[in-house]
């Protein structure tokens, strides 16, 4: 398998771009003048299934339909951190991304296209910093209690922001309809309190490359990491647990990998290595 970093018919991957990652490789199979062959897990297969069943059951696939949109309340996690702004976000007909500011815990009425899977997004924001976002896969994520006279409820989860978002990378390069994206989102919370924990880039990529196991969803074990003073820090993910106040600084565990937490007026990037202690990176989120 090819790993980030690496070029392929003089493109450059890069680990901050999954889609561009994803669609390099694509342009770099065709360059070869190859055609690749792969073994694809079931729940793969099930998803492409599913997708091609939606599609053929529309007239047209463009058609739109109001759907009435639930913004989730603002997750515990976040509690007292203040000046958080959430933004939906989400595609009609497959044009460019709308965007409308929304409330936590609002319905918000969009028009949707019938029978095309498209991911639905309310990005938070704090103090015009990103945080991850709650999210869901239209139509996956209807409500089954919607009633037959009213239109249509898509619920937003904290938890499926995750899902969405891996959903989201596949479709940047058009690869999102082989993936059971509703067996992905449970085994994540089978395995996972927090996936963002987990590198979404590599999830995406291994599902692109037919190379995706459940059981690789699971975290090394998290090592004791000690932020500094200027909190309380607060995790960017929705799902994580809270630092605790200790002698003038504030505990967490960490699993190896990126992470990033804020305060009031600060931000922190910390690295938690394999082997060894965390590098930790402050910066004021307005300084650039």
């Amino acid at each position: 398998m090819l790993g980030l970093g690496k070029s392929i018919g003089g493109g450059r991957l890069s680990s901050t771009s999954p889609a561009g990652f994803l669609r390099t490789i694509r342009v770099g199979l065709r360059a070869a003048g190859r055609i690749a062959i792969m073994e694809i897990p079931p729940f793969v297969v099930a998803g492409f299934l599913t997708a091609l069943l939606a599609a053929s059951c529309s007239l047209d696939a463009f058609e739109e339909m109001d759907v009435r949109v639930e913004i989730p309340a603002l997750p515990p996690s976040w509690d007292g951190l203040g000046d958080i702004d959430l933004l939906l976000t989400w595609h009609e007909g497959g044009g460019p991304a709308r965007h409308a500011p929304v409330e936590a815990g609002e319905t918000i009425s969009i028009a949707l296209p019938r029978g095309v899977r498209s991911a639905v997004f309310a990005e938070a924001r704090h103090r015009g910093r990103p945080l991850r976002p709650a999210g869901a896969i239209w139509p996956d994520g209807l409500l089954s209690e919607s009633s037959p006279a009213e239109a249509p409820r898509l619920e937003l989860r904290w938890f499926d922001g995750w899902t969405a978002s891996v959903f989201e990378i596949l479709d940047e390069v058009g690869a999102a309809s082989g993936t059971d994206y509703d067996r992905l989102g449970a085994e994540a919370r089978t395995r996972l309190s927090d996936p963002w924990q987990v590198d979404i880039h590599r999830v995406a990529a291994d599902l692109f490359d037919g190379d995706f196991r459940s059981d690789s969803l699971g975290t090394a074990d998290p090592i004791p990491v000690t932020l500094p003073a200027g909190g309380p820090w607060f995790s960017e993910s929705p799902l994580a647990e809270a630092p605790v106040a200790a002698d003038g600084c504030w505990l967490t565990a960490l699993p190896p990998g990126s992470h990033r937490f804020v305060s009031r007026d600060f931000e922190l990037s910390v690295a938690v290595p394999g082997e060894g202690e965390a590098a930790i990176f402050v910066r004021k989120p307005y300084d650039r």
